[in-house]
């Protein structure tokens, strides 16, 4: 027995309204990302700066180090408390180096802290959001911190930290 020509047609008629529904709520999912990230972009701007740096490192600038940057609230609040940390132990973050790979980047990196706080004089704070993304980076500044913690030396810290982390080809 030969289907219908109705059922063809319906056929015919289904899928082309699932390729409509299909791309409309597409284009609604590409309208909705584009315009949460205008949203995000001005209400940070109402927070600070944006600045942008080497490859896709953001920096944004606050006032001081206790206005932490806005890019923190897509982060969970360990990453916040990270770089709460990073600019308390700066001094000692800004002795170790890492080993990311940042370091050789251009410009490169030139300690731990710059993956983090990339400039700072009197007037503001410039944040890099490399430390959000970077494990390396991350576990490192962690590792310090902690050690500091239990009032380790900044040489004890340093050498614990290049044992740890230094690749041996170095």
């Amino acid at each position: 027995m030969s289907p219908r020509p109705d059922s063809v047609k319906l056929h015919w008629v289904d899928k082309s309204l699932a390729a409509f529904v299909f791309l409309a709520l597409l284009a609604i999912i590409a309208v909705g990302c584009s315009s949460s990230g205008s949203e995000e972009q001005s209400s940070s701007n109402n927070h600070a700066e944006h600045v942008s740096a080497v490859e896709s490192e953001q920096l944004e600038k606050t006032a001081s180090l206790s206005v932490l940057p806005g890019f923190l609230s897509n982060h969970t609040k360990r990453t916040s408390q990270l770089y709460k940390d990073v600019a308390e132990y700066r001094d000692l973050i800004d002795e170790l180096n890492c080993y990311c790979g940042c370091m050789s980047y251009e410009p490169a990196h030139d300690s731990l802290k710059r993956c983090f706080i990339a400039s700072m004089d009197d007037k503001e704070v410039a944040w890099s959001d490399h430390g959000t993304a970077c494990g390396i980076c991350k576990m490192e500044a962690e590792d310090a911190v902690a050690m500091a913690k239990e009032g380790k030396s900044t040489s004890e810290i340093k050498q614990a930290i290049d044992d740890k982390y230094k690749p041996k080809n170095l």
